[in-house]
């Protein structure tokens, strides 16, 4: 009679409950069981929360009494697998982020003990990465028939269609249109539809067109008049110019003015050039500063500064010596990044998505 109810528990003797009553909560459910971890709940459908301690690296049996839905704490990690529960639901805490989660508690009936958290198995992505569409993935073996990728093309095509021959010739056409190619094809098509085409009009033929005297739009140069757009200058004798004979326009020759922020014209700069000979200002001349941790001198960026510490450099990068800029960071696991995970032992902000490629 002097031997209480937990001294019994801690010497894992077997214990035979018995109703004392008809009220409830006169009674524990009459139910014989052995007692190897005490787990607190009662009969009536609730549950007490209790903080888990993670999954032992041992299995360990445990039979519940709880006959409802009770919510188990936050657990720290660890490998174990829980035993047979005898009760209602119980559902385990989640575990921290980095060694491991916290286990599952065993599910109603006859329910099974959860597995404990994996060390690195939980993601854990940048603030404002948005994942590429797609299965998630750290390597294309993950995937089928397809690649990993963190910066898809559209999607391809599995099959491929044959164009649409709409007539065989002008004859086909009414009002003297043209049996002709269209301009666009279908997605996925191997070519372009021969369609019937009217003939053009002075207003019928695309942006860098005119109507022909056969009736056919054709190309439109700007030595007969066209305009060229904004930043490019008509030079049909240069090299890289469009199809109508326009070049981008040069700073040195066109009379482009530099209007970026911290540039000046200098197309012969070995540095940072733009199209139109636009270059960085660089600190050695004085018509640039570096910023917070970072100096003046080579190996640097386009404006000839290099990183002097880490604080110089953002999220998963670090200050290499050798080039004087911020590189990705590398690692042997997700736990070696800022944020996000690692793949090809590089830190990535997220995972990345299988993907089919385009044809």
């Amino acid at each position: 009679m002097g031997t209480n109810l937990p001294d019994l528990i801690s010497a894992g003797s077997d214990v035979n409950l018995t109703p004392m009553g008809h009220g409830r909560g006169s009674h524990l459910c009459g139910v014989a069981f052995t007692v190897l971890i005490w787990a607190a709940g009662g009969c009536d459908g609730k549950s007490t929360s209790h903080s888990g301690g993670g999954g032992s690296t041992a299995d360990a049996a445990v039979e519940h009494l709880d006959a409802g839905a009770g919510t188990g704490g936050s657990g720290a990690g660890g490998t174990g697998t829980g035993g047979l529960g005898a009760g209602g639901a119980a559902v385990g805490g989640a575990g921290a982020s980095g060694s491991g989660g916290g286990g599952n508690g065993g599910r109603g009936g006859a329910g099974s003990g959860g597995n404990g958290g994996g060390g690195n198995g939980q993601t854990r992505s940048c603030p404002g990465y948005v994942a590429p569409m797609g299965t998630p993935c750290r390597s294309s073996a993950e995937c089928f028939g397809s690649i990993c990728t963190a910066t898809p093309s559209p999607p391809g095509c599995g099959f491929q269609s044959q164009p649409m021959r709409l007539c065989n010739g002008d004859v086909d056409c009414a009002n003297g249109g043209f049996c002709q190619p269209a301009k666009t094809k279908a997605p996925c098509a191997t070519g372009p539809d021969i369609v019937c085409v009217p003939r053009c009009t002075a207003t019928s033929c695309a942006a860098g067109e005119r109507c022909g005297a056969d009736g056919h739009c054709e190309v439109f140069p700007c030595a007969e008049g066209f305009g060229c757009p904004a930043g490019r200058t008509c030079a049909p004798t240069r090299t890289g110019v469009d199809i109508n004979g326009c070049a981008v326009s040069s700073c040195a020759t066109d009379g482009w003015a530099c209007s970026l922020a911290h540039t000046h014209c200098d197309p012969m700069a070995k540095n940072g050039v733009d199209a139109h000979g636009c270059a960085p200002d660089t600190c050695d001349t004085g018509a640039f500063t570096c910023g917070a941790n970072r100096a003046c001198g080579a190996p640097g960026d386009v404006n000839g500064c290099h990183c002097t510490s880490d604080a110089a450099c953002g999220v998963n990068t670090r200050c290499d010596a050798a080039t004087g800029l911020c590189a990705v960071k590398s690692c042997a696991g997700d736990t070696d990044c800022d944020c996000g995970v690692c793949i090809n032992q590089t830190c990535q902000p997220g995972l990345w998505a299988c993907q089919m490629q385009a044809a």
